[in-house]
């Protein structure tokens, strides 16, 4: 019988053996015995094939085993050299937070002594400067007026997106507190004969919240629907409990969002900004931390809206854990 083949005879050394010698037996007996002799010459043969095909089979293992390590390893690679980019951009951000911190507390001072003069102005020399020249005081004063919301804003995204910031939370009855807030916008809400509404269940809802902030985004979020609603319009706060979350909804029949801002609404310094309905100005970042502060309290916001139907801003909070 033919040599034990060489393709499997370097990963399967004590099987290709084993078949060395049954050819070997098979040659020296069975002289008289053809049937016998026939019958173990074919499983011999089947089980040379067997050999073979396992051999082919392991090295193509063995084949995609080193594809896959040194795609492992390319993996790797580019795990540890994004690992480095986030932590220079860490830096970077943290750098850029740190800058932009003290370039907004140092604004402060000029800004705050432009509008003391300002009022000095008005106050002393008001009379003397005439109709037209108040007025050119009274549009410094407004820029001024700007100029420190913003700053102030700055200064709040710096702590909100600082590393080390944290927001206590408290076991809070979140309908209490859009009721108390719903009332302290009624009067501007009544000022252009809007409908204020509010629906909250008629059972505690506790939330983990930070009053304080709670209040940031309630004041911002309903002022803005008076803001963008004409005169005779709806708003309505609406509070629901699902299974595991409550849902917050500041609903307007106001001017509405296009389309082409709402992608931006959220965004730090974007340009998605629009006047009131009777030409007030958007000043700040309200957005933008209103974002942060929500998601700080471990929920999301999100907002729909459809140009001259109204806007609908959505708040999810989770439950409080020990209810």
């Amino acid at each position: 019988m033919a040599k034990t083949n060489s393709k499997y005879t370097d990963i399967f050394r004590n099987e290709s053996a084993t078949v060395d010698r049954a050819s070997q037996f098979l040659q020296s007996n069975f002289n008289e015995l053809d049937s016998a002799r026939d019958e173990f010459r074919h499983l011999l043969e089947c089980y040379q094939k067997l050999l073979t095909y396992t051999a082919k089979i392991t090295r193509l293992g063995d084949s995609n085993q080193r594809k896959l390590h040194n795609a492992i390893q390319q993996i790797q690679a580019q795990k540890e050299e994004l690992r480095d980019r986030k932590e220079l951009l860490k830096r970077l951000n943290k750098a850029k937070d740190e800058i932009l911190g003290i370039v907004a507390h140092d604004l402060r001072t000029p800004v705050n002594t432009a509008l003391g003069y300002s009022e000095i102005l008005l106050d002393e020399y008001g009379v003397t400067l005439g109709e037209d020249g108040t007025h050119l005081i009274h549009k410094i004063k407004s820029s001024c007026h700007q100029m420190t919301v913003l700053i102030g804003d700055l200064l709040e995204i710096a702590k909100l997106e600082s590393e080390d910031f944290n927001l206590n939370l408290e076991r809070t009855d979140i309908r209490e507190q859009l009721i108390f807030h719903v009332e302290e916008n009624r009067d501007r809400a009544d000022g252009k004969k809007h409908r204020l509404c509010l629906k909250v269940p008629d059972h505690p809802v506790w939330v983990p919240l930070n009053k304080e902030r709670f209040q940031q985004i309630c004041q911002n979020l309903i002022s803005n629907a008076i803001k963008f609603t004409e005169e005779g319009g709806s708003i309505d706060v609406v509070l629901s409990c699902k299974e595991q979350h409550v849902l917050l909804s500041i609903r307007d029949t106001g001017i509405g969002i296009p389309a082409d801002h709402l992608p931006h609404l959220f965004k730090k310094f974007t340009r998605a900004s629009r006047l009131g309905t009777r030409g007030e100005a958007s000043i700040g970042l309200g957005m933008n931390i209103i974002h942060n502060l929500v998601e700080l309290h471990g929920g999301r916001i999100w907002v729909e809206s459809t140009v001259g139907v109204g806007t609908n801003f959505f708040i999810e909070l989770p439950y409080c854990q020990n209810t």
